[in-house]
């Protein structure tokens, strides 16, 4: 007879198991097909960038995702990120969706400023003053925004996560670490 421990291990691992199998099978390979629970999720997360936000240092509390099957699915994907990704320093570094980058307790995400290919920290270019990096982002394609909008960006971004620098590949890998291998799952 199994002890109730052993039982409640045995279905949150199932599960565990389940979700990545299912979150796998259904993200990674969904260029091929069009899968229905799969357009919903991408109607959840269009505020928030899109699938984008599966690359972001999100704490899910955030966010106002109703759906238990949903939220449970990022809650996890937010765990088994952070527990085995290959360069932690790369979910930090990038602004959108950030729990430790917010403006009135909120995290942001400024799709115009996506657009415009401002995505990392470094993108804010802290090494020029907040009229110069506006400037430069400006003549780079960003549009629909104002320099105190900008600033206020700049401001919420903590001290000690300006000077963080990644490779930008980071975004075309999932790249996970276990024990003392390297797995993509792409």
């Amino acid at each position: 007879m199994y002890t109730c421990t052993f039982v409640n291990w045995l279905f949150e691992t199932f599960f565990r198991a389940s979700k990545f199998s299912f979150f796998h099978a259904n993200h990674f390979k969904g260029a091929v097909e069009h899968k229905q629970w799969k357009s919903y999720l991408r109607h959840l997360l269009k505020p928030y960038g899109g699938f984008f936000f599966f690359h972001c240092n999100y704490n899910i509390n955030d966010y106002h995702i109703n759906l238990i099957f949903y939220l449970e699915m990022l809650q996890w994907w937010s765990e088994f990120r952070s527990n085995f990704s290959t360069d932690s320093k790369a979910f930090d570094s990038i602004i959108w969706n950030n729990c430790n980058i917010k403006i009135d307790g909120k995290p942001i995400c400024y799709h115009n400023y996506m657009n415009a290919g401002v995505i990392f920290i470094s993108d804010l270019m802290y090494s020029r003053n907040n009229v110069e990096s506006f400037n430069i982002a400006k003549d780079k394609g960003l549009i629909g925004s104002n320099y105190l909008t900008w600033s206020a960006v700049r401001c919420s971004v903590p001290k000690h996560l300006r000077n963080l620098i990644v490779d930008s590949n980071v975004l075309n890998t999932f790249e996970l670490k276990c024990g003392n291998k390297d797995f993509d799952p792409l």
